[in-house]
């Protein structure tokens, strides 16, 4: 009497080869499933290179279209995989990732002024738009201006009753003029009295799309908290006005 349990191993059911379906055994997903999402991206890249007209693979123009296309191709079905396996865990990476670039984005705007929030954060810093740039005024109804002076960053007040830009001592000094060694003979009227300053030449200033050189200035070593941009500067402009609290400047 045969076992019921019993399995010969020269049975045939033992040498079944396995099915070709799937092309894996037990449970596990198949190859085709787990890479197709990067299989057929990079075949499609190198279909549709194959297919361009125009398309050489013999200048470094082709061969690096070529990397980036595929390293675009294999990150991208990367990800695709990687959403595919896990969704919970792909979608807090990605919101990860998100908050990050939201932030570095945030913290460019603010740095660089460009963008709504930038203005409000960093008024200085001014917004280029058609050839001119613009500042909003400040709550105490000022204009502040962030100016490259011979390659540094100076910060300005507008002053049109000022004839001159006007450096303070450590403004003109981060500009690579040495306070130390000028003259101070010019008398100015400043709000806290009479001054004086010494008569200099700025080799260059520029703003956004401004650009001008040897412009005449004063810097003042004592009494000054703000260096001031005055008519000296604003005369070289083709124009400039104030409307609706904001200040344009045209080269």
């Amino acid at each position: 009497m045969t076992d019921p349990e019993f399995k010969s191993p020269w049975d045939p059911e033992n040498h079944r080869p396995p099915s070709s379906g799937g092309g894996s055994s037990g449970n596990g997903p198949s190859f085709w499933k787990m890479y197709k999402w990067v299989i057929i991206p990079i075949v499609a890249v190198c279909v549709l290179l194959w297919m361009l007209p125009d398309f050489s693979l013999s200048g470094d123009r082709g061969a690096a279209l070529i990397y980036d296309l595929l390293l675009l191709a294999m990150v991208g079905s990367g990800l695709i995989v990687h959403i595919r396996s896990n969704p919970g865990q792909a979608l807090r990476n990605i919101a990860g990732w998100v908050i990050i670039l939201g932030i570095l984005a945030l913290g460019y705007s603010i740095w660089t002024g460009s963008g709504r929030l930038g203005q409000e954060l960093n008024p200085a810093a001014g917004q280029v738009a058609n050839g001119s740039i613009s500042f909003p005024a400040t709550a105490g109804s000022h204009y502040l201006l962030r100016v490259q002076v011979n390659g540094e960053p100076v910060n300005f007040m507008l002053d049109t009753g000022a004839s001159d830009v006007i450096l303070t001592a450590r403004d003109a000094r981060q500009a690579g003029i040495d306070p130390d060694r000028l003259s101070y003979s010019h008398p100015y009227d400043t709000a806290n009295g009479r001054n004086f300053g010494a008569r200099v030449v700025i080799a260059e200033m520029s703003l956004g799309p401004i650009q001008l050189e040897n412009v005449r200035a004063s810097v003042i070593r004592d009494g000054l908290d703000q260096s001031l941009l005055g008519m000296s500067f604003l005369d070289r402009l083709s124009a400039y006005q104030v409307k609706d609290n904001i200040l344009t400047l045209f080269p």
